[in-house]
């Protein structure tokens, strides 16, 4: 820790959270972007989730294998946010048969190089 304490973080482009770096434009930009797959914002329907996924599937569907990331926060995550959950794990497994839900976990077992 020590010889790391003076070490500026490996920037990774603008984010939404810096003061002065980022417009209004770009933070309505960030906020509404089809990458924030998440089941712990009560203010997204399943509609949405469904057309983020739609979406980056098309992008990458010349890539053998296509992942996407889940977030949500345990406390965050209430009945709304499990009907939710269900709703979308359903749905995907009917439009996408083929898909899979794995954990970190699991990923890391699996050894996928990214």
């Amino acid at each position: 820790m020590k010889k790391n304490i003076g070490r500026a973080p490996i920037a990774h482009g603008e984010v939404i959270h810096e003061n002065g770096t980022v417009d209004a434009k770009a933070k309505l930009k960030m906020l509404f972007a089809s990458r924030m797959l998440t089941f712990d914002n009560h203010t997204l329907t399943l509609d949405y989730l469904l057309r983020i996924l739609k979406y980056n599937v098309n992008k990458y569907e010349s890539n053998d294998t296509v992942m996407l990331s889940i977030i949500s926060h345990p406390k965050t995550m209430g009945d709304y946010s499990f009907q939710l959950m269900e709703g979308f794990i359903e749905q995907v497994q009917k439009k996408y048969p083929y898909a899979e839900f794995q954990t970190f976990a699991k990923l890391s077992e699996l050894n996928y190089t990214l």
